[in-house]
């Protein structure tokens, strides 16, 4: 739970704090390596070269699988917006990303609950489905 709620420390942790020793202090070596992993994946996703957790690693693979599940955020922040177009248009390195996300969902069922699984595969739906109309390159 802790990795959870901290995954993304290492976006908005102080400089000067040594994060690892930190979050090992204060949580334990599971949290800090649950958090590395998923920077990993967050550091892999801008580089272009996403890439799934060991489905062995149920941990990693459950936190990771919890943030994609995150993009339901994204759409109700869409409809918020009220231009659902142009709010993911600007989002173009997420939309780039929707092949992956795919990918992962397949690649991840049986290494997921079900529950998990068939709730990315329906955010996923839901984000084919609002961004139908963004032009593509």
């Amino acid at each position: 739970m802790a990795a959870a709620l901290l995954h993304d420390a290492p976006e908005f942790a102080p400089m000067s704090l040594k994060l690892d020793q930190f979050l090992e202090y204060r949580f334990s070596p599971e949290v800090r390596r649950l958090i590395r992993g998923m920077q990993s994946e967050h550091d892999a996703m801008d580089r272009g070269t996403p890439f799934i957790p060991d489905l062995a690693d149920s941990h990693l693979m459950l936190l990771s699988t919890a943030d994609i599940v995150a993009l339901r955020s994204l759409l109700r922040r869409a409809d918020l917006f009220g231009d659902v177009t142009a709010f993911f248009a600007r989002r173009r390195p997420l939309l780039d990303l929707l092949a992956f996300f795919h990918t992962y969902q397949h690649t991840s069922i049986g290494a997921v609950p079900t529950t998990l699984s068939l709730a990315l595969d329906d955010a996923l739906a839901h984000l084919a489905q609002a961004t139908a109309t963004v032009p593509r390159p």
